[in-house]
């Protein structure tokens, strides 16, 4: 039941009713579980995945933090592997704009046609 529930229908105050609920379980040796409900309760459904995972995958949990660290390790090499890839984009296409540049910068001009000064219509106009 909840603490006020139990509260009411004892008939005793709450701050007494929390001093009962707390020495339950420190009796019951799950004052430290309570704790962590309270701090985790949000991400339980995360953290049964990860008890899943490990019992799947007999790991000894006492290797637990040298799988957290390479855990961490392995999201900052996917997140530099992403940073390197979008160099390596950029650069491509910095490449292309420079040759496309490079083709489009320099046309050299056509000769102009020679006039043939001999026609009829320069005598006319002239």
């Amino acid at each position: 039941k909840k603490l006020t529930d139990v509260a009411i229908e004892l008939e005793i105050p709450a701050k007494r009713a929390l001093k009962l609920w707390s020495q339950f379980l420190k009796l019951e040796r799950m004052e430290d579980c309570y704790e962590f409900y309270q701090t985790f309760q949000y991400q339980i459904p995360e953290l049964l995945a990860i008890s899943t995972f490990i019992r799947k995958n007999q790991v000894n949990i006492t290797n637990i933090s040298s799988i957290l660290k390479d855990a961490k390790d392995v999201f900052h090499l996917q997140s530099y592997r992403s940073e390197i890839k979008n160099e390596i984009e950029r650069l491509k296409q910095n490449k292309n704009n420079q040759q496309y540049s490079q083709n489009n910068l320099y046309y050299p001009l056509k000769p102009l046609p020679q006039f043939n000064w001999k026609y009829p219509y320069r005598n006319n106009y002239l």
